[in-house]
C-alpha cells in the first residue's frame, strides 16, 4: 500500500503494522528499564552533580544581572524623563 494514501483508508488493507512490536517505556518494570546498565556510580555522579551545581550558579547570576539591568535603566530612564 503506497503510505501517501495510507490514512485514506481505513481499515489499512495490509497487515505489515502488526508484525511489529515495541518496547514499553512508561512502565518502570519494563525491560529497557530493568536491562539498562547503572553506570552512574562514584565520580560520574558526583561529576553530575558539580556540572549541575555550575550551571545554576550561572543561570542564577544570569538572573540577577538581568534585574539589576532592569531596575537600573527602569529609574536611569524615570530621573532623565
Amino acid at each position: 500500500m503506497d503510505p501517501r494514501f495510507s490514512l485514506k483508508v481505513y481499515p489499512r488493507k495490509d497487515k505489515l503494522f502488526q508484525i511489529k512490536s515495541s518496547y514499553t517505556f512508561d512502565s518502570i518494570k519494563s525491560r529497557v528499564y530493568e536491562e539498562r546498565k547503572d553506570s552512574k556510580k562514584g565520580w560520574e555522579e558526583l561529576n553530575r552533580w558539580f556540572v549541575h551545581g555550575i550551571i545554576g550558579f550561572m543561570l542564577g547570576g544570569i538572573a540577577w544581572s538581568m534585574g539589576f539591568c532592569e531596575e537600573h535603566s527602569t529609574s536611569f530612564r524615570s530621573d532623565t524623563t
